[in-house]
């Protein structure tokens, strides 16, 4: 838009400021003002998103049609730091088993979620006569799985009857000697689950045995509620 200044007089009470930004430029009126305003939720939050048809005049452009979008994000971030805890007991050979697996839902309460969930520490126990091995994997891929609530309300989904796990990204492994137990804080690799995504433990048994002792695990993590 260029300079205006002064033409015939003109007493403007509405302006916009000029292309390069150097002036303003009197209009005769803003109209239509979040006519299309349309309001949302997401998780904890109020998301608006306004359409803002208007006709702009000037003293020496005429009418100007515009249109302007905008969005705004309302509310304050309070979360509640929820602490919860899954366990399964399992006897395996040498291939490679499901343990357990914890699942971020998409949808909590009729809202979209958007709360990750961060794993805090792992325990595991071989109560078997050969050493076991441990990994812990995020988004593989299990065949028969069964998700079921964790709680009322929450987010997490857990699995523990799934027959065989594949793929994955492993961002864990770990030996445990025969009779002995171990702990992996996994707040210090600092690895989130997002909505949809998931976090599993499987290990397998480094040589065969007749013993009918399991292993065990429990994974501890946060939900943010």
């Amino acid at each position: 838009m260029g300079i205006v200044n002064n033409i015939n007089s003109r007493e403007f009470d509405k302006f916009l400021e000029s292309k390069n930004g150097s002036t303003l430029v009197g209009i005769d009126a803003i109209d239509g003002v979040n006519v299309n305003n349309i309001q949302s939720r997401l998780y904890g939050y109020k998301v608006t998103t306004s359409l803002t048809p208007a006709i702009l005049g000037s003293a020496i452009y005429g009418f100007i049609p515009a249109n302007f979008r905008s969005v705004s994000l309302l509310g304050v971030q309070v979360s509640t730091r929820n602490t919860r805890s899954v366990l399964s007991t399992k006897s395996i050979g040498t291939t490679e088993a499901h343990l357990l697996t914890v699942r971020n839902r998409r949808v909590c309460r009729d809202q979209l979620n958007q709360v990750e969930i961060e794993p805090i520490i792992l325990n595991l126990s071989n109560n078997r006569v050969k050493t076991a091995v441990f990994f812990v994997k995020t988004n593989s891929t299990l065949i028969n799985k069964n998700y079921s609530s964790v709680g009322q309300g929450l987010v997490s989904e857990l699995d523990t009857s799934a027959a065989s796990i594949t793929n994955g990204d492993q961002v864990v492994s770990i030996t445990v000697a025969k009779g002995q137990t171990a702990s992996i804080n996994l707040r210090d690799i600092e690895t989130r689950v997002p909505p949809t995504l998931t976090i599993t433990v499987s290990g397998f048994m480094t040589s065969g045995s007749t013993s009918t002792s399991a292993l065990s695990v429990s994974l501890t993590y946060y939900e943010d509620i």
